[in-house]
């Protein structure tokens, strides 16, 4: 096994051995891409608990890739399955179906009783408006009727 180089076993362990290679120190690589120190830590597994959320690295660590010489979307790729950010496909489209949540659901039920009883008073008041007027020909007029019996 001597000569053959060991294959890394992480991102962090590919970042570092390709900067070793290339003989540079952090401080030169920050130089150079102008990425703060600490996200460079981070990258390599240094001080990982500095950085709140790994995805504001992905930027910074596909221009560290590339200027390794890297295969950065593979580098990536790998990053966001170590930091627990990829999911199987399966997952991803559970998590696409929308939030049926019992307190939507319970909006939606008020917003319909409050449309329902609003018509119910329009409509009620339509019926109302209507009966105002008075009562229809011949039941509750009484000098029609009595004029027409006086005359005959």
């Amino acid at each position: 096994m001597e000569g053959q180089e060991a294959t890394p076993s992480n991102v962090a362990d590919s970042l570092r051995r390709g900067r070793e290679e290339k003989g540079l120190s952090l401080e030169e690589v920050r130089a150079t891409l102008g990425i703060p120190a600490h996200y460079l830590e981070a990258m390599e597994g240094r001080a990982s608990a500095l950085i709140a959320d790994e995805l504001y690295l992905v930027p910074f660590l596909r221009r560290y890739a590339e200027f390794l010489d890297l295969d950065a979307p593979m580098v990536v790729s790998r990053f966001l399955v170590e930091a627990g950010r990829s999911e199987p496909a399966k997952a991803k489209a559970r998590r696409a179906t929308p939030d049926r949540s019992p307190v939507w659901i319970a909006v939606a039920v008020l917003a319909l009783l409050v449309i329902v009883a609003i018509v119910w008073v329009l409509l009620s008041g339509r019926h109302a408006d209507a009966g105002d007027g008075g009562a229809p020909a011949g039941i509750g007029s009484t000098s029609s009727h009595v004029g027409a019996a006086v005359d005959a």
